[in-house]
């Protein structure tokens, strides 16, 4: 049973993105990764709900273009486990197939039953009414998780638009 969470309201969005970080003395980049595609589409003003097959691929192809993760993997995890940082709910996650002795559903069951996630509306409506609140949120993650890559080689991949930083060359 999944632990509970603070409910999303008593918490700021900076507080909220900061659960993303190291864990265990590495740094694993798949929910950090997955709040960036979130960013993007509240950027780009798209819907704060997403079905897991409609972000599986590309999410599979930037978690193996931009390490440092010890174990790239699929969307299973982080659009799982993303819930417990208390700004992502998955839809019907009760009724979803289980790994054996674990409280994760399995990669076919998520494929075969594509749950919708979302972001809970009141914190979605902050991120699309601020656009700063959107870059800044997307700057502190790629400068803690890809601190060796231009920001927007990776915001690009995403769909993201943010300012490099300064004193380096775009696309380098």
């Amino acid at each position: 049973m999944r632990r509970p969470r603070t409910p999303p309201s008593d918490r700021s969005w900076d507080e909220l993105i900061s659960g993303l970080r190291k864990v265990r003395g590495d740094k694993r980049v798949h929910r950090p990764l997955l709040t960036l595609f979130l960013l993007a589409r509240a950027q780009h003003g798209q819907s704060n709900q997403v079905k897991f097959n409609d972000l599986d691929d590309s999410f599979r192809e930037a978690i193996h273009e931009f390490p440092p993760s010890p174990n790239p993997s699929g969307l299973e995890y982080p659009f799982w486990h993303l819930q417990n940082n208390g700004f992502w709910e998955v839809e019907g996650a009760e009724a979803l197939p289980r790994v054996k002795n674990k409280d994760r559903p399995t990669r076919k069951g998520l494929v075969k039953y594509n749950p919708k996630g979302y972001v809970p509306k009141n914190l979605w409506e902050e991120l699309t009414s601020d656009p700063r609140l959107i870059e800044r949120l997307a700057c502190s993650i790629l400068d803690e998780f890809w601190p060796d890559l231009p920001r927007t080689r990776v915001a690009d991949a995403v769909g993201l638009m943010v300012q490099e930083r300064l004193g380096r060359a775009a696309g380098h």
